[in-house]
């Protein structure tokens, strides 16, 4: 009953525009989730997990090709979601929109130049990680995965940190 006077007073105050004060009372805290600055992917390259900056990962997205047809890289191209991963971010439209995408990130930063020939002399390989996007009517980020066996085989989604 505490806890719903101590909210009570919180919203009062706030209401009023009065500073709240700190209170050294037990009274538990009410916990809220941390805002992520970061996505970690681990293969087996790399257990302790590749750093993407989330930030730059959201930019990067943005700057994809919003179409299906894939460049001479051979992406962007569909993502089958074989493994009926859930996406965390635009849900609604990474759930129900088909085909979604995908398109190397690399922690760096750089874009992947998709309309470049990935097996001409030069040509970048795309490296273990993908963002995973919808693309039509816009760019929506859905999630970050990355291979699990250096870069190739299954995938798993990243985690945010």
């Amino acid at each position: 009953m505490k806890s719903v006077s101590v909210l009570i007073g919180f919203i009062a105050a706030c209401a009023v525009g009065e500073p709240v004060e700190a209170s050294n009372s037990n009274t538990s805290a009410i916990d809220l989730p941390e805002v992520f600055t970061q996505f970690r992917c681990r293969n087996s390259d790399n257990p302790n997990g590749i750093i993407f900056d989330k930030d730059t990962v959201f930019a990067n997205a943005q700057a994809f090709p919003d179409r299906e047809t894939s460049g001479l890289s051979g992406y962007p191209h569909e993502f089958a979601n074989f493994q009926g991963f859930v996406w965390d971010f635009n849900t609604w439209r990474c759930g129900n929109y088909k085909p979604l995408l995908e398109m190397p990130v690399f922690p760096d930063g750089h874009l992947y130049p998709w309309n470049v020939n990935r097996n001409a002399a030069g040509g970048e390989q795309p490296g273990p990680a993908r963002a995973i996007y919808a693309a039509a009517g816009g760019i929506e980020f859905c999630g970050l995965i990355a291979h699990t066996t250096g870069n190739q085989g299954y995938f798993a989604k990243c985690e945010e940190i």
